[in-house]
Protein backbone atom coordinates (compact mmCIF):
# COMPACT_ATOMS: atom_id res chain seq x y z
CA UNK A 1 0.00 0.00 0.00
CA UNK A 2 1.38 3.41 -0.90
CA UNK A 3 0.41 5.64 2.62
CA UNK A 4 1.94 8.36 1.11
CA UNK A 5 -0.28 8.94 -1.48
CA UNK A 6 -3.28 7.64 1.14
CA UNK A 7 -2.62 9.96 3.81
CA UNK A 8 -1.79 12.86 0.67
CA UNK A 9 -5.62 12.04 -0.60
CA UNK A 10 -8.49 14.17 0.06
CA UNK A 11 -10.06 11.41 1.70
CA UNK A 12 -7.71 11.39 4.94
CA UNK A 13 -7.59 15.01 4.60
CA UNK A 14 -10.50 15.66 5.44
CA UNK A 15 -10.82 13.01 7.99
CA UNK A 16 -7.62 14.95 9.79
CA UNK A 17 -9.76 18.45 9.56
CA UNK A 18 -12.43 16.26 11.35
CA UNK A 19 -10.26 15.33 14.25
CA UNK A 20 -8.90 18.73 14.48
CA UNK A 21 -12.37 20.02 15.20
CA UNK A 22 -13.05 17.27 17.19
CA UNK A 23 -9.83 17.77 19.70
CA UNK A 24 -10.79 21.51 19.31
CA UNK A 25 -14.65 21.01 20.47
CA UNK A 26 -13.32 18.84 23.42
CA UNK A 27 -10.52 21.33 24.72
CA UNK A 28 -13.50 24.39 25.00
CA UNK A 29 -15.73 21.89 26.80
CA UNK A 30 -12.70 21.29 29.44
CA UNK A 31 -12.64 17.51 28.24
CA UNK A 32 -9.02 17.62 27.43
CA UNK A 33 -6.35 19.36 28.81
CA UNK A 34 -2.98 20.04 26.92
CA UNK A 35 -1.22 16.36 28.01
CA UNK A 36 -2.71 12.65 27.76
CA UNK A 37 -5.44 13.39 25.23
CA UNK A 38 -5.22 11.69 21.56
CA UNK A 39 -7.39 11.10 18.94
CA UNK A 40 -7.74 8.67 16.49
CA UNK A 41 -9.68 7.50 13.96
CA UNK A 42 -9.33 4.31 10.98
CA UNK A 43 -8.85 5.75 8.05
CA UNK A 44 -12.40 3.68 5.83
CA UNK A 45 -11.41 0.65 3.91
CA UNK A 46 -7.43 0.77 4.91
CA UNK A 47 -5.70 -1.19 7.70
CA UNK A 48 -4.60 2.38 8.93
CA UNK A 49 -5.12 4.51 11.54
CA UNK A 50 -4.98 8.29 11.60
CA UNK A 51 -3.44 9.39 14.71
CA UNK A 52 -3.03 13.28 15.88
CA UNK A 53 0.25 14.40 17.98
CA UNK A 54 0.04 14.05 21.50
CA UNK A 55 -1.10 17.20 23.20
CA UNK A 56 -1.43 19.56 19.94
CA UNK A 57 -4.70 19.89 19.17
CA UNK A 58 -4.01 18.60 15.32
Amino acid sequence: MDYHKLFQSQEVQQLANTMCDIAAECWNLGLSDSTGFSISAKIPNTPAILVDKSGTLS
